[in-house]
């Protein structure tokens, strides 16, 4: 079972759970973060050339706090890591890790082509 399938299963036998549900409206990130007084932008934190590029403007808004929200995806760049949660605490056998390096190396050729 995933996690979110035992959360789920918590969830429905927690009354307290089920009242937050009903109170609480869910706000993103940017929102909250908005909400006190944060200068917000989000971007791609997989792609370094957007980084860069808001990097570059900051900052946001004068008199204001800047923040970004970088959205990632896991192991980006290594085809059996990328986006799977168990990666998450798998330490990788010296097999794993030597592929994850070869498959890193030939992408940052392709960035060089």
């Amino acid at each position: 079972m995933c996690y979110t399938q035992i959360w789920n299963e918590i969830s429905k036998r927690i009354d307290l759970c089920h009242m937050c549900r009903f109170f609480a409206k869910p706000v993103s990130s940017y929102e909250k973060f908005t909400a006190f007084g944060y200068a917000v932008r989000e971007v791609n934190g997989n792609s370094i050339p957007d980084l860069i590029e808001l990097f570059e403007r900051l900052p946001f808004e004068k008199g204001k706090p800047n923040l970004i929200l970088a959205h990632t995806t896991k192991g980006k760049g290594v085809s059996f890591i990328e986006d799977q949660v168990q990666w998450h605490h798998h330490v990788p056998t010296d097999a794993e890790y030597a592929t994850a390096l070869a498959e890193l190396d030939e992408a940052e050729k392709a960035l060089g082509d």
